[in-house]
């Protein structure tokens, strides 16, 4: 497979995220700690969150892993077929090439998709394995995309790892996105080569989480591309109201949220915690977690209006903060730390 004609590249590392809740969420696509799939840590609660409209499940991880810099010998399809010119298909959003007939490839539901490649850290080489396997196509709003399993090993011997794992060490499956965001902010890069870049986004974390909620970053929704609207959801379900890549909530605490399309609407008569943008927050009432109180808010992310901005005491005022750029506005319940996060209703969301 010569992903070098894509840029593909993959930045692989091993260990844990100690995730305190004070601190910025380590950077799980970081590759200064050797070659291997960063096992990331979701504290216990791996359901995303309540089916039903409106309220979900935050959660303060990241993501997972990069693909753009390893230089590929060879990608076989289902162990006999070779595979040329892999590339992001922004129309499936999923890997796709072309056989050596020149008839194009995509991954159906039962095929294996293994690729041999070398990562030169400018020290050493090593020589790596990555396969995709078990994929479920999925449409979400107007947006195709696939579930699919990643592993990879070191060669020759090396024991296959999950790219993806939830906190109980289990294997969960990953969506590919076009693009690369960029720690410690977690922007999207919008630099030279940025579109030629993926990453495979972990269920359960804020960017896989995002697209399943219906805001998939190559997508639209009656003609409004939601690029901006999956940023804007990525801090948000990260309680990140500076736009910093600092998280202020924990796994298992519902919010309330509704988008100025009508993707998600309220449920419920919670007070309004915050209206957001794809730089943080552009207002706060309490944050989430009552530990980061408002007043540090205000201090730490550059004098951060109260969402009542109208001096009326509308602190629901919803159309007010969508009329000023809002792309979410969230409710919730503000709530000390929480020793066991509460169980989920279900498995959606």
């Amino acid at each position: 497979m010569r992903i070098a004609a894509f840029g593909l590249a993959m930045v692989l590392v091993l260990g844990c995220d100690h995730e305190d809740v004070t601190d910025p969420l380590p950077d799980v696509i970081d590759g200064s700690e050797g070659f291997g799939f960063r096992r990331v840590m979701d504290n216990g609660v791996v359901n995303n969150g309540f089916e039903f409209n409106g309220i979900r499940w935050n959660g303060i991880r990241w993501n997972g892993i990069r693909w753009n810099g390893i230089r590929w010998n060879g990608v076989e399809l289902n162990g006999s077929t070779a595979v040329l010119d892999v590339a992001y298909d922004s129309d499936r959003g999923a890997l796709a090439g072309r056989d050596e007939d020149d008839e194009r490839v995509e991954l159906a539901p039962n095929d294996e998709l293994r690729a041999e490649g070398d990562l030169d850290d400018g020290e050493t080489v090593v020589a790596l394995e990555t396969r995709v396997s078990e994929i479920e196509p999925f449409t979400g709003g107007s947006h195709e995309f696939q579930f699919q399993r990643v592993q990879t090993r070191v060669l020759p011997n090396g024991e296959w790892q999950d790219a993806c794992q939830d906190g109980a060490g289990n294997p969960v499956k990953a969506i590919l996105l076009k693009g690369d965001w960029v720690a410690p902010t977690y922007d999207r890069d919008t630099g030279a080569g940025a579109d030629l870049a993926t990453t495979w986004a972990c269920r359960g974390a804020a960017l896989a989480k995002c697209v399943e909620w219906g805001y998939h970053p190559e997508g639209s929704y009656n003609g409004t591309p939601l690029t901006n609207h999956h940023e804007a959801c990525t801090r948000m379900v990260r309680a990140d109201y500076c736009g910093d890549g600092e998280h202020h909530t924990e796994n298992g605490t519902p919010i309330d949220i509704q988008d100025s399309l009508g993707i998600n609407t309220h449920e419920g008569s919670w007070g309004i915690e915050a209206a957001w943008g794809p730089n943080g927050a552009l207002c706060v009432n309490q944050p989430r977690k009552t530990y980061w109180s408002r007043s540090t808010a205000i201090e730490r992310c550059s004098s951060l209006p109260s969402c009542d901005a109208n001096g009326n005491g509308l602190h629901d005022d919803v159309a007010y903060w969508v009329s000023h750029g809002a792309l979410f506005v969230t409710r919730n319940q503000p709530a000390a730390l929480l020793t066991t996060p509460p169980a989920p209703s279900d498995s959606g969301g």
